[in-house]
């Protein structure tokens, strides 16, 4: 009887195992091929493993994406600090931040947007403050560049909040999928509900999988005429 027991255990924990890497291997076979090309990068090269935190910094599109972006968070283990606030710029964020700021695995600026009418000069200054408070600890800055900006026909003001990351050493996270685009708001910054939650889990995958890389400009960017 006890044998009988035992052996419908035994049975009983192999079928388990098997249907489990057989789930396993659905989840490999159903990603994206861009997703699964990305996590070919070996995991040494990814900013977030699971246990580790990281903080999103930025102005309204921060806001919108946020709570996609904790869901993910959460689902994959890592904590996530929000610093976002509506209409906020690179200097609002300066004079705000700490050293305590720094003290995360990653940090993302999730700004530019506002900052694309203000004078250059100005905003190197106090990307260079916020920066050094970020850093404090040792944190990796990422930028993500808002949905507005179009690399192929940047606006000036929008180039101009380009060069100011480039010039900073601040690398831009590269998203793979399509561009989440701006065309259903007014004022053509903020995407859609559903466009949130596409931005969010681009830049999610870009932190878990390795894709990341400095903007590619040889020849500089290209203005909107």
């Amino acid at each position: 009887m006890a044998g009988n027991e035992v052996n419908n255990w035994t049975k009983f924990g192999y079928v388990l195992s098997t249907a489990g890497f057989c789930l396993g291997l659905y989840g490999v076979f159903r990603r994206p091929q861009a997703a699964a090309q990305a996590a070919a990068l070996p995991p040494s090269q990814r900013v977030l493993h699971p246990g580790d935190s990281f903080s999103l910094v930025g102005d309204s599109i921060g806001v919108g994406m946020q709570h996609p972006l904790n869901d993910l968070s959460n689902a994959y283990g890592t904590f996530l600090t929000s610093h976002v606030k509506v209409g906020t710029t690179i200097g609002y964020w300066a004079k705000l931040a700490d050293d305590s700021w720094g003290a995360y695995k990653a940090v993302i600026l999730c700004l530019g947007s506002n900052d694309a009418a203000g004078k250059p000069e100005a905003e190197a200054t106090e990307l260079a403050s916020l920066l050094q408070r970020l850093r404090a600890y040792g944190a990796l800055v990422f930028w993500l560049r808002p949905p507005s900006f179009n690399l192929a026909a940047l606006k000036p003001g929008q180039a101009a909040v380009e060069q100011l990351f480039w010039d900073a050493g601040v690398p831009a996270l590269e998203l793979y999928g399509p561009p989440v685009g701006v065309a259903g708001d007014p004022m053509k910054l903020h995407p859609s509900p559903q466009g949130y939650k596409t931005l969010a889990a681009q830049t999610f995958d870009a932190l878990t999988r390795g894709a990341l890389a400095l903007p590619r400009r040889s020849a500089g960017p290209k203005l909107a005429r």
